[in-house]
């Protein structure tokens, strides 16, 4: 109980700071039109479409990709050994 309301709190008090500078303007700014938080910088449309897409398949290779690589590699096939008595019926 006490390490949620750790959590809760730390989680608002992070939300305060980063509201009280402005960030989430900044995160719109740059994902919208390419500005660079802190700069006079700003993308062009080529650039912010392959951050996008690089973006874009990172995400996707770890949450799509990578799981179902993990799963097939962690599967075994079972070998049958053949005794005695399955090679007198072969």
């Amino acid at each position: 109980m006490k390490k949620n309301i750790t959590i809760i709190c730390t989680i608002a008090s992070l939300v305060l700071i980063l509201d009280s500078i402005g960030m989430g303007y900044k995160i719109m700014a740059f994902l919208f039109a390419g500005i660079i938080p802190g700069t006079n910088i700003a993308l062009t449309p080529i650039q912010m479409l392959i951050l996008m897409v690089v973006l874009a398949s990172m995400v996707i290779a770890r949450t799509g990709v990578l799981p179902l690589l993990r799963k097939y590699k962690s599967v075994k096939i079972k070998k049958t050994k053949l005794t005695a008595r399955h090679l007198s019926r072969v």
